[in-house]
């Protein structure tokens, strides 16, 4: 459909590189981008495989970047943080709010790992502190009520 865009200073495994966002038109009139994968940085010119006819991937939100004064912020080629609004703007269509990250890609390209943007294990010690904190009230109430 579109140019695509190379999302820079993304580490993978320690490595510096790309991911590799390209606008999909849709059938509904609005468009999407896909991330079909990270580029290590020295073949980032290089040209890519066409898309597959059927796409699996997973829905996650569009990359929220932390950007220094100075980062180009763009929608097409090598950008620092996808400006959502202007790429909605040049592509003529409703840009939906998400990425579509695919599970398997071809080669050069490798796989991004998705990952929701916080780790869901950290709720089990949350739950954890309230629940000792909990018994901690039910047993001071037991106290305080025996005393009087």
């Amino acid at each position: 459909m579109a140019a695509s865009l190379l999302l820079a200073n993304s580490l993978l495994e320690g490595r510096p590189g790309v991911r590799v966002l390209v606008p999909l038109a849709l059938a509904d009139g609005s468009a999407v981008l896909v991330d079909r994968g990270w580029l290590v940085d020295a073949r980032a010119g290089t040209p890519l495989p066409p898309l597959p006819a059927k796409l699996d991937g997973r829905w996650m939100p569009l990359p929220q970047r932390f950007t220094l004064p100075g980062a180009l912020r763009g929608t097409q080629g090598r950008v620092d943080d996808v400006d959502p609004v202007q790429l909605a703007r040049r592509l003529g269509r409703h840009l939906r709010g998400g990425v579509v990250v695919l599970g398997e890609t071809t080669a050069p390209l490798r796989a991004w790992p998705a990952r929701p943007p916080f780790d869901p294990r950290r709720h089990y010690g949350y739950a954890l502190q309230w629940l000792l904190l909990g018994l901690c009230l039910i047993a001071g109430s037991v106290l305080l009520w025996r005393r009087t």
